[in-house]
């Protein structure tokens, strides 16, 4: 065996197990120090009614609230995550306030009310601050999902092909 040979397999090995995980894909579910898998539910219900099933998929059968877990995470000081988790337990403590024992058990008329009066309050100290942002993390979301941009808008990766027919 050569010295070099043996060398150079090492180093590719010791490279490859370096690199390795790195390549393995990430789970859907984002995982974030600051929103908790309750705040999850609500965050998911948040994008429903933001952007509701029409003719075409709603928010939430799109996974939007992924995408804007993972765009807070990544993309966002801590203090907006703060203030986005804090936000959501806003809801959570105004939805117990209106009588229901839990959020998963509010049915979807009185979650629309919950986000309804915290979204425009008549007193500004419940107005939830992060809403901007959730908002506009929901929309990106939504408009670059893969169903809108194949289905809605005809995504084509190259536009203005050549049309040798196209009369001169």
């Amino acid at each position: 065996m050569k010295r070099r040979s043996a060398v150079k397999q090492i180093a590719f090995m010791i490279g490859g197990s370096l690199w390795l995980p790195s390549c393995l894909p990430e789970s859907e579910k984002t995982a974030s120090s600051v929103i908790t898998d309750g705040h999850e539910e609500i965050l998911s219900d948040l994008v429903e009614w933001l952007i509701p099933e029409t003719d075409i998929p709603g928010a939430r059968e799109l996974g939007v609230h992924h995408f804007v877990l993972k765009m807070l995470t990544d993309c966002h000081d801590e203090k907006t995550q703060q203030q986005c988790a804090m936000d959501l337990g806003k809801i959570a403590a105004h939805a117990k306030e209106k009588g229901g024992d839990s959020w998963e058990k509010l049915s979807w008329s009185e979650k629309e009310k919950v986000f309804g009066s915290l979204v425009t309050p008549e007193n500004p100290d419940q107005q939830l601050e992060s809403f901007p942002v959730i908002k506009r993390r929901a929309i990106q979301g939504f408009m670059s999902s893969e169903y809108i941009l194949n289905n809605v808008f005809v995504y084509e990766m190259a536009p203005g092909r050549y049309d040798g027919y196209f009369p001169v």
